[in-house]
């Protein structure tokens, strides 16, 4: 295990070694590889489990009542996911999380940080407030998520979505290709790819692929 990495990720935050060493052996910690395609958490299953990306990318999605898959999130290195559900064992994922590349993933058993002797543990406390903020960050997500797609008018959605987006050197690398940016936002690709034209045209954005 990889302590310099994991010191970098968010749940490991303010943990050394051996807080860390401790921290996994406490939480059950276990490896898994995925290939691309291969299902992480099926939709409906009990997880008992959260994981954190340790290499590659998962993405996490659900479905709408004709059955049609909507892409959710990304997860990327260091990244936690399911950690809601994990931490009530008897909740079932309405999420289907795979691998969208080539993934190594750390499962945590986050529901012993509930335990007696996890309470007074200093590490296992420091995991607790690492935790309830990631899923404070997870919530503001979908917060940010039920704005763009309650919009109307697809340009709106578009300007609400990269306002949200992390922006560098005035630049937005989508996580995204076309297909998948069209069903985060629900709409048509073709009807998405006629306003990003739109947009370009007007000033507002240039785009090359998934770069804005």
């Amino acid at each position: 295990m990889d302590y310099q990495t994991l010191k970098t990720f968010t749940i490991f935050k303010n943990l050394e070694h051996d807080g860390i060493h401790h921290v996994l052996n406490c939480l059950e910690a276990n490896i898994k590889d995925y290939r691309k395609g291969e299902i992480i958490y099926n939709y409906l299953e009990k997880v008992d489990f959260a994981g954190v990306v340790l290499k590659g990318v998962a993405l996490s999605s659900t479905f709408n009542a004709n059955g049609d898959e909507h892409n959710i999130r990304f997860f990327e290195d260091g990244d936690l996911f399911g950690g809601s559900f994990a931490c009530v064992p008897s909740a079932k994922i309405f999420l289907q999380v795979s691998a969208q590349s080539d993934c190594k993933i750390l499962f945590l058993k986050l529901s012993n940080l509930m335990k007696d002797y996890a309470v007074n543990c200093p590490y296992a406390s420091q995991v607790t407030v690492n935790v309830l903020s990631n899923i404070a960050t997870s919530n503001i997500f979908q917060i940010q998520k039920t704005q763009i797609i309650n919009q109307k008018k697809i340009r709106d959605k578009l300007k609400l979505f990269f306002l949200y987006s992390k922006i560098e050197d005035n630049q937005i690398v989508l996580p995204f290709n076309r297909q998948q940016l069209a069903d985060y936002l629900g709409v048509e690709r073709s009807a998405l790819s006629r306003e990003m034209s739109n947009m370009q045209r007007d000033g507002l954005i240039k785009y090359h692929k998934n770069i804005i």
